[in-house]
Order: C-alpha cells, then sequence, then structure tokens
C-alpha cells in the first residue's frame, strides 16, 4: 500500500517556457490504454455539424462529427417512474464530452461508464468527438490547421456541438427518446468540458461527473504557478523516504554533466541510450517530462499509453532509483518490462496527444500559467510575456490570459450559478491541485480520492484498485441516481 501524502497544492502544468520538453504545452490527458483496453463495443456513426455555431453569415457550412454510439442496455431496466409516465423514453443517455484527442481512446478510459452504469441504468452511450481532433476535422488533417481555419476551434463551439447532436438525437435521429435524461461525463479537459455544459446549458443535460478537471486560471483565488511542481514531488516523496532529494540530486547531475563531451559520454552510459548524448539532446527535459507522466499515470495496475508502464510505476522508480540510480530508476518509463535494451528519447515516449488542437486551445482560451523550483530544473519563474510571444510565433494569436476565468465561473465558482456537478480528483495525481477539491454546495460534491490517479474512477473495476477507488463509484453512483430519480419524478408530475 502506498503511503499517502494529504498535503494539498492548487496549481496545473500548462506552459513551460525556460526549457524544452517534447511539445511546448504538455497535454493533460492520457489516450488509450492498449493493455486494458476492452473489446470495442460501439458503433461509428457521424453528424452533419453546424462549422460556425455563433456567426450566422456562415451557416450552414458543416463538418463531420464522430461520434460512437452503444444502445446494447439501452432500455433494458424498467424505471417506476418511467411506468407511471406517458414518457415512451427507454432509458437515461450517459454522454462523453470528448476532448483533446481521438474519441476512441476515451471509450477504453472509461469502462465505470460503459460497464458498470450503462448496464445499472438500462442507458443508451454516446461518445461525441471534440472538433479539430480524431476524426473530426473540419478542413480535412492538414489544412484545419491552416491560419484562417484553425479559428473555429475553442470549448464554446465544443459545447455547442455537443448540444445540438443531443438535440438532434432526440428530436430527430433516435426514437422515443425526447424526454431522455442526459448525464454527461468526461475526465481533465474532458471534465472541464463536462462542468461547462452543465453549467451553460442545463436544459440540455441534467448532471455531470467531472473527474480530475483543473480551473486554476490567471485571476483566480490563491493562484501559485509553481504548485504542479510542488505536488508531483510530494507524490515520489509520498512513494518513499527521501525519493524526490535523491530525483533532485540526479536531475541537477544530468544538468551538470550535459554541459561537457565526458558528461555526456558517461550519461550516455548511465542511462543506456541508444546513441551518444548530443549537446543539444535534452536529456534533462526528457527525464522530468517521464517523472510527470508517471506521477499522472500512477495506477495500480499495468498500463500502456504508447509506452507500457508497471504497476505504481512511480513506487518502481522510487526504489530503483534509491537503490541504484536514476539510470536505473527511469527504465521503469522506458523499459518496457526489458524488451527494450536502450533508450530512445524520441522512440521511448507516451502516446499523448500532440500539434496543434491542444496548443491551440491553451493559446486561444484555456491558459494557465507554470513556473518551476525545488527539485526540478532548470527554476523559472512564470513568464507571460514569453507564453504570449510562443502563442504568436505558433499561431500569430495573441494569447488571452484572462479569458478562461472570465468566461467560466471565474475559474472555481460554479456554485454562483451551477448545481449536479460532481468533481472528482485522485490525491496522487498532480493534476487535482488545479480542481474543485471542496464541496462548494449540496449539489456541487467534491469527491477526493486517496491513493488514486488521474480520473482512476473513470476507469473500470479492477481487483488492484483501491478500497478509496470503489469507495469513490459507490458514491458517485448514488449521486447520479438521486439525479435520474428527481428527473422521473417531476416527469411524472408534469413539470418536464
Amino acid at each position: 500500500m502506498k503511503v499517502i501524502s494529504f498535503v494539498i497544492f492548487a496549481t496545473l502544468v500548462i506552459f513551460v517556457y525556460a526549457r524544452t520538453r517534447r511539445s511546448p504545452f504538455p497535454p493533460t490527458h492520457p489516450r488509450s490504454d492498449r493493455l486494458n483496453n476492452p473489446q470495442k463495443g460501439y458503433e461509428v456513426r457521424y453528424y452533419a455539424q453546424t462549422l460556425d455555431h455563433f456567426n450566422l453569415a456562415s451557416q450552414p457550412q458543416t463538418f463531420q462529427q464522430r461520434y460512437l454510439y452503444n444502445d446494447t442496455f439501452w432500455g433494458s431496466k424498467k424505471n417506476i417512474y418511467q411506468n407511471a409516465s406517458s414518457s415512451l423514453c427507454p432509458g437515461p443517455i450517459l454522454f462523453y464530452t470528448g476532448n483533446e484527442s481521438p474519441v476512441t481512446d476515451y471509450w477504453a478510459g472509461s469502462g465505470f461508464f460503459t460497464e458498470v452504469l450503462a448496464p445499472h441504468f438500462g442507458a443508451l452511450l454516446v461518445f461525441a468527438e471534440h472538433r479539430y481532433f480524431g476524426d473530426s476535422m473540419p478542413f480535412g488533417p492538414t489544412q484545419s490547421w491552416d491560419y484562417g481555419k484553425i479559428n473555429f476551434l475553442s470549448s464554446e463551439q465544443a459545447l455547442a456541438d455537443y448540444a445540438q447532436l443531443i438535440t438532434d438525437l432526440k428530436e430527430n435521429i433516435l426514437t422515443n427518446a425526447k424526454d431522455c435524461p442526459v448525464v454527461s461525463f468526461g475526465g481533465s479537459y474532458g471534465g472541464m468540458l463536462t462542468a461547462w455544459f452543465r453549467s451553460k446549458y442545463p436544459n440540455i443535460v441534467i448532471g455531470g461527473l467531472a473527474a480530475s478537471a483543473p480551473f486554476n486560471f490567471p485571476n483566480t483565488p490563491n493562484l501559485n504557478p509553481y504548485l504542479y511542481g510542488d505536488t508531483e514531488a510530494a507524490t515520489y516523496a509520498a512513494a518513499a523516504p527521501g525519493c524526490d532529494s535523491k530525483l533532485g540530486a540526479e536531475l541537477l547531475r544530468i544538468q551538470n554533466l550535459s554541459m561537457s563531451d565526458t558528461g555526456r559520454a558517461a550519461l550516455t552510459e548511465e542511462y543506456q541510450l541508444c546513441s551518444p548524448l548530443l549537446p543539444n539532446d535534452d536529456l534533462l527535459g526528457y527525464t522530468s517530462d517521464a517523472l510527470a507522466d508517471m506521477a499522472m499515470l500512477d495506477y495500480p495496475y499495468p498500463t500502456d499509453y504508447g509506452i507500457p508502464l508497471p504497476a505504481w510505476p512511480v513506487n518502481t522508480t522510487c526504489s530503483l532509483t534509491l537503490q541504484s540510480g536514476l539510470g536505473k530508476g527511469l527504465q521503469t518509463f522506458w523499459g518496457n518490462g526489458g524488451a527494450n535494451q536502450c533508450l530512445n528519447m524520441t522512440r521511448d515516449v507516451p502516446d499523448f496527444a500532440g500539434c496543434c488542437g491542444w496548443d491551440y486551445l491553451r493559446c486561444s482560451e484555456i491558459y494557465q500559467p507554470f513556473a518551476q523550483r525545488g527539485i526540478w530544473l532548470p527554476h523559472y519563474a512564470w513568464n507571460l510575456a514569453g507564453d504570449i510571444a510562443a502563442c504568436k510565433a505558433q499561431f500569430n494569436i495573441t494569447l488571452r490570459p484572462y479569458f478562461a476565468a472570465v468566461q467560466w465561473m471565474g475559474g472555481y465558482d460554479f456554485a454562483a450559478g451551477s448545481s449536479n456537478i460532481i468533481f472528482s480528483n485522485g490525491m496522487l495525481d498532480p493534476w487535482h491541485t488545479s480542481g474543485v477539491t471542496h464541496t462548494l454546495s449540496s449539489t456541487l460534491p467534491a469527491i477526493l480520492i486517496p491513493a488514486a490517479a488521474h480520473h482512476l474512477d473513470l476507469r473500470a473495476p479492477n481487483p488492484a484498485d483501491p478500497p478509496y477507488v470503489a469507495e469513490a463509484r459507490v458514491e458517485e453512483e448514488r449521486i447520479i441516481t438521486s439525479w435520474l430519480d428527481a428527473y422521473w419524478q417531476s416527469l411524472t408530475r408534469g413539470a418536464l
């Protein structure tokens, strides 16, 4: 059992200005888990989606939006409120608010809904793909990134997509679905979208589960751009005494040795690189990214997000590093259980979202600051001017640092006008420090999950799950049941 630290910090890694990472804007959401990917239980469908919901001059231009559909369980459960009313609705609709990767990736990581809640509620499953990701490219896979075409990518447009898709499904495409309640869910950016979806379109969705959803924008209370890194370090400190300080010493050693030919030769041997380390190679950045990824993916069983990891990879890394140094500990990340004989910093990376959609969203509206201190090197402060320049260089747009806080409830202020949103966060996940970590009202509960990493509660139950995760899922199911019961009661009374 892992040692759990209950120290709560509050920020999110977004922009990295002082050093080069694999991507200048690291993604927030793991893609498909190949080791725990159930059989495809869905039908792929496409919908003629409006390109621009907010400009009549551009209509009726459309693009093909992909969504996943499964009606295996729909109507399999009879509800006393359904029977008592005149509604012919077969059952509720569980709707995934797709985020920054192909929607097929998120099916594999949502087993709590696809394997547990859908049969329990007799629900229809719909997973909508976010515009500009996967197959939902308005101008094709290449031209969609062109200046003047990428500007249709935004969270507002995506939420309007989801509202239109659901409305058309219920009114025109499906049979007897007009009165069917919709519950949304999502993880990380998808969790943000679920929370915003319920807040902006309460007439469309009766409630939502926002898992590992970050809301820490400029102008939000107690903003501290250093605390993601601090939280990440705390995850390693909790795994084994002295692990964080040992990692700090090893990272400093990489930084110093990388400055000379003899030092790089030593690092090439120590870290078992497939080719000699060159002056422009960023072993420090690769290693820091690997440690961050493992903290986010610190699951209690083996997973594969394009790079296979063992159960509890943080614990394994700490144990090996304390015994034999970080060169050995880093093999937890790239070694593939011993199958890889050497480290290739281009090959041995997770299969995360890359350029350009997520980068654009972070430049245009979902900007969250980042700075670095403590064991993470090099140290640097939040540099808004540098981030503005980076966005200008990449997309020729001006970064809007305060847009999200103004547009979306001041970041955390959902209590001002929202209800029926569950905010869940795993306490091992460095992203949790940007989430809603305390209950805002009786209808806006926060669920904190010890010994859990990035939206572990959305994944299918596993015998290796800590008991806290099972308890969280029970509570989430209870709350969603209460929403559905209230809906059926109101429908029976003719109030809806």
